[in-house]
């Protein structure tokens, strides 16, 4: 993002193609969230969980409070008093039966218990950031540890322990797409079933530039200025809006360059709210810049999905139907972020493929760990992965050549615009005729001819495809 377009000397001038800020970046001239200051402005540090799943029993910020620069300890009880409690999520597709989503509170600093190691828990402000570092040392937490529950399958079964008393069973949504009746008519009537259980698995964004954010706050209009790390103002502010009851006009956003986005980018941190808590006490802007601990802790996690997927063939090898049960891991809490990879598989999930038949489940558990959010097409390759998976699974089952399996069951060109179960319309694409042009350009059929001559070599060699 470039809200700002300050021009300098020689920018702007592309040769041979460069972009426009490349010389202003590589030169060291970008300015991104950390790079933002102002006047006056205090630093904060947060006190976080190294416990999966405990209620807080005491906190001592005696000691902190005593320390040189310290301005101020905010916990969980500041958050309550703020109303800072209900994040927003973006699960509001209707569920099962015309369900809703089951969203806990989630106070931008712990109250009472913690459901995750990272989870913040107090916010220490002080001149400097060394210094509020340095007393968050001396807080002293005195924990009950409550049984956690990590995988979400497990999460899901009888006796799991539970996580928040208004989401019975850990299950905060479930989910179903297409037609069970026409999936189970065309398996009845199958030559072949072909069934795989894959992992998408958790991931940590990690992008080059950690979260950083500097909010200061306005007494004469009660409004919040914010210097943060972002993909884009519009949704961000929708959520804070959301997460703190502040009216949208009220929350100004300025920002220049952005070190990464992939969706994790986009989500109303607690942080974030956390900090307009002090900015306001204060009286002075609070700066918040995280550590790379602290992003791989905290910042929201993706995919983390698990699915059984079967596929029915007829006895030509003709796809006749798919079905599939998807557990989508959601992490302690809904976050802003959480579509729960649901959307967007359903959109996706014929695939490249005529499949005539389509039905899926899903199932959103809570788990102690980190809260997961869109992340780089947020469900379009989980749903890809496991297509392809089952494709290439029933090819070797079949003992089938995999591009001859694909070829023959791709959406035809003269089926466009073609209307997949679940609802949506695909434009025109030459499938048959992209994949003639890839097998011609990788050699398909010279493979057997390669792994002659690298065995011969000592070496192993192998071939994939997955259009």
């Amino acid at each position: 993002m470039d809200t700002h377009h300050e021009h300098h000397e020689h920018e702007g001038h592309a040769h041979h193609g460069n972009r426009v800020e490349d010389k202003r970046l590589i030169t060291g001239a970008g300015k991104y969230a950390s790079d933002w200051n102002a006047a006056g402005q205090l630093y904060g540090y947060f006190v976080r969980s190294d416990h999966a799943h405990a209620e807080i029993k005491a906190l001592d910020m005696a000691a902190a409070l005593k320390q040189p620069g310290v301005r101020h300890v905010f916990t969980g009880a500041d958050a309550v008093a703020a109303g800072y409690t209900k994040p927003p999520h973006s699960l509001t597709i209707p569920g099962r039966n015309g369900t809703k989503a089951l969203a806990p509170q989630r106070p931008v600093l712990a109250h009472g218990k913690v459901r995750f190691v990272g989870e913040a828990i107090a916010l220490v402000v002080a001149d400097s950031a060394a210094a509020a570092q340095s007393a968050a040392e001396l807080i002293e937490i005195e924990y009950r540890d409550l049984p956690c529950v990590v995988q979400p399958e497990a999460a899901l079964a009888a006796g799991a322990p539970q996580l928040h008393d208004d989401v019975p069973g850990n299950l905060s949504f479930e989910a179903e797409t297409g037609n069970a009746q026409e999936v189970e008519a065309a398996f009845a009537q199958a030559a072949h079933i072909t069934k795989l259980k894959v992992e998408s698995t958790r991931v940590s964004p990690s992008p080059m530039e950690p979260r950083a954010c500097l909010v200061s706050y306005d007494a004469a209009n009660d409004s919040y200025r914010f210097n943060v790390v972002m993909q884009g103002v519009t949704t961000l502010r929708k959520q804070i809006s959301a997460y703190t009851k502040m009216p949208e006009d009220k929350l100004i956003f300025e920002a220049r360059d952005v070190g990464g986005g992939f969706g994790q980018r986009t989500v109303a941190y607690p942080e974030y709210c956390a900090l307009m808590i002090a900015a306001k006490a204060l009286g002075k802007p609070v700066k918040w810049v995280s550590t790379r601990v602290e992003a791989f802790l905290t910042d929201t996690h993706g995919r983390a999905n698990i699915i059984d997927g079967e596929l029915a063939l007829d006895s030509k090898g003709k796809f006749l139907g798919m079905r599939l049960n998807w557990i989508n891991d959601m992490g302690a809490y809904l976050s802003p972020g959480s579509v729960g990879h649901i959307r967007n598989t359903s959109v996706c999930m014929t695939g490249v493929y005529r499949i005539p038949a389509l039905y899926a489940t899903f199932r959103a558990p809570l788990t102690n760990c980190t809260p997961v959010g869109s992340y780089r097409g947020a469900g379009r390759p989980d749903i890809a992965y496991v297509v392809e998976r089952l494709v290439n699974q029933a090819a070797m089952e079949l003992k089938m050549d995999a591009a001859e399996l694909r070829r023959l069951n791709f959406i035809p060109p003269d089926a466009f615009p073609y209307k997949t179960p679940t609802g949506s319309t695909y434009e025109i694409a030459d499938l048959p005729g992209l994949l003639k042009k890839a097998l011609k350009l990788g050699d398909w059929n010279g493979f057997a001819k390669r792994r002659e001559q690298s065995a011969a070599n000592g070496k192993l060699r192998g071939i994939g495809i997955s259009p």
